[in-house]
């Protein structure tokens, strides 16, 4: 049987279809690179205008932050990713 997830509300915020699709690549695959782990189940909810809700499975979200704490932890990598955006910017 599989697993039931239910989803909360994370946030409400003018988005546009673009950034919308940018927000979910950069929390599933993007954050899957990085920390080796992403938040795949999400789920947009138009509201009017321009407002959409975002709602994730919690369980998932706070492992999710969880990694990207520990990722963060590593002062090595966090010097690596200042000298290249310097490098970038």
């Amino acid at each position: 049987m599989k697993k039931k997830l239910i989803f909360t509300k994370e946030h409400s915020r003018e988005y546009s279809l673009f950034r919308l699709a940018s927000w979910y690549y950069s929390m599933s695959g993007g954050l899957e690179k990085i920390v080796g782990l992403g938040q795949k189940e999400a789920c947009a909810v138009y509201g009017g205008g321009d407002l959409i809700s975002i709602y994730y499975e919690p369980n998932n979200l706070r492992k999710v932050f969880q990694a990207i704490v520990q990722r963060c932890k590593d002062k090595d990598y966090i010097k690596k990713e200042i000298n290249n955006f310097l490098v970038i910017f």
